[in-house]
């Protein structure tokens, strides 16, 4: 799958590049509409008094917090750091 999926991309970059420019922004129109989407849906189904209701409660240092904690930040470290080996790189061409 990921092979077609390959071959596909290296099908669409080989055009003239006013054709890229054409596919480039329908595919960031296709990445706005898709961020709506997910936003919009976050604000339809959003349960936003359970903090405000938990407010003073205090802070609990239990296996969930921590847990959640140590994921937020291996996303948060994955995710720079792969924006800085994609500029580190296309630096170097």
């Amino acid at each position: 799958m990921s092979g077609a999926v390959v071959i596909s991309v290296i099908g669409l970059l080989f055009r003239k590049i006013e054709d890229i420019g054409k596919i480039s922004v329908f595919l960031w129109i296709a990445v706005i509409g898709t961020m709506a989407w997910i936003i919009g849906g976050g604000f339809m189904h959003g349960n936003f008094l359970t903090p405000i209701v938990h407010m003073n409660d205090g802070l609990q240092f239990d296996h969930a917090f921590v847990a959640a904690l140590g994921f937020a930040s291996v996303k948060s470290v994955y995710s720079y750091l792969g924006y800085y080996n994609v500029c580190h790189l296309g630096a170097r061409l």
